[in-house]
């Protein structure tokens, strides 16, 4: 009778069997772990090879991770610093807007200022041109007014004040006081001519003679 002792061999096939597993299904310093693990063994049950490619996968590893850190610290500054010159930029642009502003506020106080004074200018040119149109025109009114005077009517008083006579007379007869008045409306000074007041006078010699007081508006 042949006896087989399946223990050692159980035994083997179960450590081939792990070594294929972990070669193939965990890699890196992981499937060493696993493979230390599942091993039972330290540092020292492992091969110089396997140390070896342990000390490699290490290194590439701390490169990785070193050039990773790296890089997102160069990036980090780059970005900083563009936003520093976008700022800058920035800033540089509210400056000159608000010296731009400054300048428009000035041109508009000078701008007020010169209307302003434009305003006065105009208006004492009025006056001014006002006057010198009236200068001739007290002449006229006056020979238009001995014009428009009946025969039987002489006048004690005359005056214009802000543009409204006060004609004081004296006459034979109201008849002539309104034809006297009618001659008035139809000049080019006078207007809205009216009788205030009127009063009969008997002089020495039993002639009969009257007063009255016209108002009246320049044209």
């Amino acid at each position: 009778m042949i006896k087989i002792n399946l223990h050692h061999r159980k035994a083997a096939v179960g450590v081939s069997a792990g070594s294929a597993t972990g070669a193939s299904g965990v890699g890196g310093i992981k499937g060493f772990i696993e493979k230390m693990r599942g091993a039972g063994a330290g540092v020292d049950g492992i091969s110089d090879g396997e140390k070896r490619s342990l000390i490699i996968l290490v290194v590439v590893y701390a490169a990785i991770l070193g050039g990773g850190w790296w890089y997102l610290g160069e990036k980090k500054t780059e970005l900083l610093g563009d936003l520093d010159t976008e700022v800058a930029a920035l800033d540089s642009k509210i400056q000159l807007l608000t010296s731009e502003l400054n300048k428009t506020s000035g041109y508009e106080k000078i701008k007020k200022s010169l209307e302003s004074d434009e305003k006065t200018i105009r208006t004492k040119i009025s006056t001014i041109q006002e006057l010198i149109r009236d200068r001739s025109t007290p002449p006229k009114i006056l020979m238009t007014l001995s014009e428009s005077i009946p025969k039987e009517v002489w006048l004690r008083e005359f005056s214009l004040q802000s543009r409204h006579f006060r004609i004081l007379g004296s006459c034979t007869g109201m008849d002539v006081v309104s034809d006297f008045m009618k001659a008035l409306e139809e000049t080019i000074y006078f207007k809205g001519v009216v009788l205030r007041s009127s009063r009969q006078d008997t002089a020495k010699g039993g002639h009969v003679t009257a007063s009255f007081e016209l108002e009246a508006d320049r044209r």
